[in-house]
């Protein structure tokens, strides 16, 4: 049942992790190495259901070869270049919501949106973003990619207690879009 609203009305998740000056990236790479925080990034994104990730050339092109593509997930690249070359069962739009009618198509529990800076300038203004699941991360790591500010009409909805890894502390966040849109 729950597959039909979000998938109907095209509603999705971001996901992503910010230094505390909101940077995403340097030099194309996550400058931090958190073991605990991508395991919730894989336990959220994978869920329970038939879950889609949509994510921009950039961060694909990033991803380790080994990883490439994220299991258990559907993935969706955005990018106007024609010539990637792309594995099977990984597949490509020129825009977010191109994607987003497509994949209303097909019987998806969760869509998210994990990246990189210039998707998410477009997904965390779209009027179908419903959450945000953010890690924030305390130290600045200087950062050249960064998260766009969420705008007013989401609202903290959960924060975590502090976690202690390699010598980082950072906390999870979930902010939730206010219903009247």
């Amino acid at each position: 049942m729950a597959a039909t609203a979000i998938t109907d009305n095209m509603d999705f998740s971001i996901i992503a992790a910010v230094d505390d000056k909101g940077g995403l990236a340097k030099n194309g790479q996550m400058p931090w190495q958190l073991p605990s925080e991508l395991k919730y990034f894989k336990a959220i994104t994978i869920g329970t259901g038939h879950n889609a990730i949509i994510m921009g050339r950039k961060t694909w092109q990033a991803l380790p070869e080994k990883n490439k593509p994220l299991k258990n997930r559907l993935n969706v690249i955005l990018s106007r270049q024609d010539n990637l070359s792309l594995p099977k069962r990984v597949i490509q739009f020129s825009s977010l919501d191109q994607a987003l009618n497509t994949l209303k198509q097909k019987n998806l529990d969760r869509i998210f949106v994990i990246g990189g800076g210039e998707v998410f300038k477009e997904a965390v203004n779209h009027k179908s973003c419903s959450n945000i699941y953010l890690t924030k991360i305390s130290q600045n790591f200087n950062c050249d990619i960064f998260m766009p500010k969420i705008d007013k009409n989401f609202t903290l909805e959960k924060q975590s207690q502090l976690v202690e890894e390699n010598g980082l502390s950072y906390c999870f966040l979930t902010f939730t879009r206010s219903k009247s849109r």
